[in-house]
C-alpha cells in the first residue's frame, strides 16, 4: 500500500533501469525544494522524502522485509539490477513534508477496531474533533479493499486506496466507496498517532507560507533559474543567459525602473533574487513574469519553458493564484 501525500504528481512512471536515482533526486531538490520519490516494483515499495538540502527520510518494504532510515536510503539510491522500480515524483509543501517523514514511526493508538462496534464515520469525526495527527488504516472484511486516511491536527491531508495508481488531489467518491463497502461487508480499523518533529526552519517556512501576502522572491528566483536552464540547453542560443537577462532588464527599465541594472536594486544570482528597493510585491511579480514571457517568446522557447515549468506551477500554486500569474 502506497503512502502518498495528496496532490498532483509532478512526474510519473519513470523506470529506475534508465536513470540514476541520485541525479533525479538532486534535480528535484533544486526544482521543487521539498517532495518525495515513490518507488514501486513487482515485489516492493519505497519512498525517499527530501528538502532542498538533504534526504529527510527513507522507507522500503518487500514482503516481510522492511528498511527505514539510512539503510532504506542507500537501497533506493542504488537499487539492485534485478529490481526495477517505477518512480513517481511528488511536490510536498515544506510545512507538510515532516508529517510524511514521520509516518513510519507512528504508534498504534487503537488496534483492531471492528465495524461491529465502531462506526467508521464516527471514528473519522473523532480524529477531526480531537485534532489528532495520524492516520486510519481501513481493511474491508473478505475483500482486498484497503484505504488509508491521513490527518494533521484534525485536518484531512491525504488518502490512499489500493485500487488507485495515482491518487487524486481530493477524491470524495473514493472515500464514500470505501465507507459503503465497510457498511456492506464490515471491516477492521487501526488508528495510528504521529508525533511530529519539525525544525525551526520548517516552522518559519510554514508561518511565511500562511501569510496573506506571501514573499514572491523565492518563486521568482526559481522562475529565472528554470528560464536560465532552458536557455542554456538550447544550442541555437549562443549568448550567455546573464547577458540576455541584463539586456531585457535595460529594455524594461522605463516601465519598471527597479530593473535597471545600474540602479543595483534587483539582482539575480545562483537561483536567488535579491531586491532592496521599494516596489510592491505585485510590481515585482508583474515585472518578472513579463520579462520571462517576452524572453521566451523572442527566443522561440516558450513551449519548452512551459513544459519545464510544470514542477514550478505545482510548488508555488498558492503564490501563482494569489498574484494571478500567467506565463
Amino acid at each position: 500500500m502506497d503512502i502518498i501525500p495528496r496532490g498532483k504528481p509532478v512526474l510519473t512512471d519513470l523506470n529506475s533501469y534508465y536513470l540514476k536515482v541520485k541525479n533525479l533526486l538532486e534535480h528535484y531538490q533544486g526544482e521543487l525544494g521539498s517532495g518525495g520519490l515513490f518507488f514501486t516494483s513487482a515485489g516492493g515499495k519505497g519512498v525517499l522524502f527530501f528538502d532542498q538540502d538533504v534526504i529527510l527520510s527513507g522507507y522500503y518494504q518487500n514482503g516481510a522485509e522492511a528498511l527505514s532510515g539510512q539503510p532504506a536510503i542507500d537501497y533506493l539510491l542504488n537499487p539492485p539490477d534485478n529490481e526495477n522500480f517505477t518512480i513517481n515524483v511528488y511536490a510536498i509543501d515544506p510545512e507538510n513534508v515532516y508529517y510524511w517523514t514521520s509516518i513510519p514511526g507512528a504508534r498504534i493508538l487503537y488496534d483492531n477496531l471492528s465495524s461491529e462496534f465502531t462506526d467508521i464515520k464516527a471514528l473519522i469525526n473523532k480524529m477531526i474533533m480531537k485534532k489528532l495527527t495520524g492516520y486510519i488504516d481501513i481493511q474491508v472484511n473478505g475483500r482486498k479493499d484497503r484505504g488509508l486516511l491521513f490527518f494533521q491536527n484534525g485536518k484531512a491531508v491525504g488518502e490512499s486506496f489500493n485500487w488507485q495508481t495515482h491518487p487524486k488531489k481530493d477524491d470524495p467518491k473514493a472515500r464514500d466507496l470505501l465507507v459503503a463497502r465497510i457498511q456492506q461487508h464490515g471491516g477492521l480499523f487501526k488508528v495510528y498517532e504521529i508525533a511530529l518533529k519539525q525544525s525551526s526552519k520548517v516552522e518559519r517556512d510554514h508561518k511565511d507560507s500562511t501569510d496573506s501576502d506571501p514573499d514572491p522572491l523565492p518563486m521568482l528566483g526559481m522562475l529565472l533559474y528554470i528560464l536560465e536552464r532552458v536557455v542554456s540547453a538550447n544550442k541555437k542560443i549562443r549568448q550567455p543567459f546573464s547577458m540576455l537577462l541584463k539586456r531585457k532588464f535595460i529594455q524594461k527599465a522605463d516601465q519598471f525602473p527597479f530593473l535597471d541594472p545600474f540602479a543595483g536594486e534587483f539582482e539575480y544570482h545562483d537561483r536567488k533574487v535579491h531586491y532592496s528597493g521599494q516596489a510592491s510585491r505585485e510590481q515585482l511579480v508583474a515585472a518578472m513574469t513579463e520579462t520571462v514571457r517576452e524572453m521566451a517568446e523572442e527566443m522561440n522557447i516558450r513551449d519548452a519553458l512551459l513544459k519545464t515549468l510544470e514542477p514550478w506551477f505545482v510548488k508555488f500554486e498558492n503564490e501563482i493564484q494569489r498574484f494571478g500569474i500567467q506565463i
